[in-house]
C-alpha cells in the first residue's frame, strides 16, 4: 500500500474484459513484447457453491495458477466475504478447503460473540458462494480452450515485470469533466497541462503524472481544508493462538455521518484502513520483527465490495495487512465494519520492535470500474495518508503496547476521536 498506488511493481498493459454463460471457449493469444510479464485473470462466478461438484471441476482446470478465492456468505443481517490467497500460486480444492475452513471456525466462534456485529448464525463450507478466482501466469503463455462451469465475467490484466513506472494507457484527462466535484476547493483543472488548483490562495501546481498515478481521483485535499474523511472509532485486536504457525490481526472502525458523507464525494471513492507492521529485522539500532507475513493469508470482512490488498511493490521493512473497500459509497454510518487476516506468523525475539504496528487510513479511488481487483485501486493524488493515534515524529506502537504484548494481555488498541496525523510525519 505505497502512496502512489496502485499498479504495485507492475505495469499494467492492457485490461480486457469478456463474460461468458457456461462452458466457454476462450480465445488464443499472446503477448509478443512483453518478455518478463504475468498476465492476472479474475473471474467472477455468479452462484456457484464451494463445495459443488461445478467449483471441484474449475478449480482442477485453474489450480496451477490460482493466487486467490473469494467466497461470500449471509449471516442473516450480515453478508461476509471469506477468502484466501497465496501470492506463489497454485493451490488444489483440497487445499483450498482446509484454508477456508479456518474463517468459517473464525466467524462461528469468535464472530458470532461480537456484540457490534450482526453475525447471527453458525456456518459451514457448504454455505459458501464463491464470487472470485484470479489466476497469475506468465504473460505469454497461451490460453487453453477452458470449459469452466457456470456463468462468469473474466477480466485479464497484463503486467509488465521489467518496467514497473511504463505509462499504462488509461482514458485520456480529456475525457474526465474538470473539474471534478470538489468539497475543499482543491481540485483538478485543465489549463494546456493538468494542474492541481487551490482556491483558497488561487495557486496552481502542474501535476506529473505516469502509469503509477494517474489524474482520475478529484485531486481534492480534504483534510487539509477541515474535511474529515476518516472513521472515527477504530479497533484493533490481535490473536498469536490462532493455529501452529499462525497469527490473526483484526481491524474494526465506524464511521459517523459527517465524516461518511465527507468521504462519499463522488462515485468511485475507495477506502483502505491498513495495519502496518515494523519489519527492519536487520537494523544494528532498532531491530524488530513484523507480527505477520503476507504468505497463505486467509481473510473475513463484512466491507462491501471488497478485496485483499496485495503486498507486491510494498517494501519487505514493513509489512502491510488490509482489506479495502471498493465502493464506500455502500458504507453505512455509526454500523461497524471489520476485516479480520490470518497468515504465517511472524517472529518474537523479545526486541523492542517486535511487533510494532501502526494503524494507517488513505483515501483511494478505483480507476476503471467493472471487477473489483486491487490491481486498479489508486490513492488520491493530493490526499495524505493518514495515522491514528500518534503525534507528528511518533511512528510506532511497540514495546508493551505492541502486537505481541496485546495478544498476551488480551487487550484491544483502541482510537476514538484521538490524535490524526499524516502518515510521513
Amino acid at each position: 500500500m505505497n502512496r502512489v498506488k496502485k499498479m504495485t511493481a507492475f505495469a499494467l498493459i492492457n485490461l480486457s474484459v469478456f463474460t461468458f454463460s457456461s462452458f466457454p471457449a476462450l480465445a488464443t493469444d499472446t503477448v509478443a513484447d512483453i518478455n518478463n510479464g504475468v498476465r492476472v485473470i479474475s473471474y467472477e462466478f455468479n452462484d456457484i457453491m464451494l463445495t459443488s461438484e461445478s467449483n471441484q471441476h474449475n478449480i482442477a482446470i485453474l489450480e496451477e495458477g490460482i493466487s486467490e478465492i473469494q467466497c461470500s456468505v449471509n449471516v442473516a443481517g450480515e453478508e461476509l466475504t471469506i477468502g484466501y490467497r497465496d501470492e506463489e500460486q497454485g493451490v488444489s480444492y483440497e487445499e483450498l478447503l482446509t484454508q477456508l475452513k479456518n474463517e468459517v471456525d473464525f466467524v462461528n466462534e469468535t464472530l458470532l460473540n461480537e456484540e457490534k456485529l450482526e453475525v447471527n448464525k453458525s456456518i459451514s463450507l457448504d454455505d459458501l458462494v464463491v464470487k472470485k478466482v484470479e489466476t497469475i501466469v506468465p504473460a505469454k503463455e497461451m490460453k487453453n480452450s477452458y470449459s469452466l462451469q457456470g456463468s462468469y465475467t473474466q477480466e485479464s490484466i497484463i503486467m509488465n515485470l521489467d518496467d514497473p513506472y511504463e505509462n499504462v494507457s488509461y482514458p485520456t484527462v480529456d475525457n474526465v469533466p474538470m473539474p471534478l466535484l470538489a468539497v475543499d476547493s482543491s481540485y483538478h483543472i485543465k489549463d494546456g497541462n493538468i494542474y492541481w488548483y487551490n482556491s483558497l490562495n488561487g495557486t496552481k501546481t502542474k501535476c506529473a503524472s505516469n502509469g503509477t498515478n494517474p489524474h482520475l481521483g478529484d485531486g481534492n485535499n480534504r483534510r487539509a481544508c477541515g474535511y474529515n474523511w476518516y472513521p472515527n472509532d477504530i479497533e484493533a485486536k490481535f490473536d498469536s493462538n490462532v493455529s501452529s504457525g499462525k497469527n490473526r490481526s483484526t481491524l474494526y472502525h465506524e464511521f459517523s455521518s459527517a465524516n461518511l458523507n465527507n468521504l462519499n464525494v463522488d462515485s468511485n471513492e475507495a477506502l483502505e484502513m491498513t495495519l502496518m507492521f515494523y519489519n527492519e529485522k536487520n537494523s544494528s539500532q532498532y531491530p524488530g520483527n513484523a507480527y505477520q507475513k503476507t504468505t497463505h493469508r486467509t481473510y473475513t470482512t463484512n466491507l462491501p465490495n471488497a478485496y485483499l490488498d496485495t503486498s507486491f511493490g510494498d517494501s519487505s521493512n514493513i509489512i502491510q495487512q488490509c482489506v479495502g473497500c471498493a465502493a464506500t459509497e455502500d458504507l453505512v454510518a455509526n454500523r461497524t465494519y471489520f476485516w479480520s487476516i490470518t497468515s504465517d506468523a511472524g517472529s518474537n525475539q523479545g526486541n523492542t520492535y517486535d511487533g510494532a504496528f501502526r494503524v494507517v487510513a488513505q483515501l483511494s479511488y478505483d480507476s476503471l470500474g467493472a471487477l473489483t481487483t486491487p490491481y486498479r485501486i489508486f490513492a488520491e493524488e493530493h490526499e495524505n495518508q493518514l495515522k491514528f493515534g500518534l503525534n507528528a515524529g511518533e511512528r510506532w506502537y511497540s514495546g508493551n503496547e505492541s502486537a505481541w504484548k496485546l495478544s498476551e494481555q488480551g487487550k484491544k488498541w483502541t482510537f476514538s476521536n484521538g490524535t490524526v496525523t499524516n502518515e510521513g510525519a
